[in-house]
């Protein structure tokens, strides 16, 4: 793997280093994800073949307001 590239909406793509690994784990922060926005992963090869996830929808997750009750 020669890098991983973390694509969102409106947004440069982040690249991750690969270091020609077979296999990774790895994290990353993210900034200001907002209900609507998505994202998903790029994985390119060093032959510079690429693999696509599914996307990444992000819902809004807030709890509902509770009815006032009279």
């Amino acid at each position: 793997i020669e890098r991983i590239d973390i694509l969102r909406r409106n947004a440069r793509p982040i690249s991750l280093p690969g270091n020609e690994a077979r296999d990774l784990e790895m994290a990353a922060d993210i900034d200001a994800l907002e209900p609507g926005d998505w994202l998903y992963l790029r994985v390119v090869q060093v032959d510079g073949g690429a693999a696509f996830s599914s996307p990444f929808f992000i819902l809004d997750q807030r709890p509902a307001e509770e009815e006032q009750v009279d």
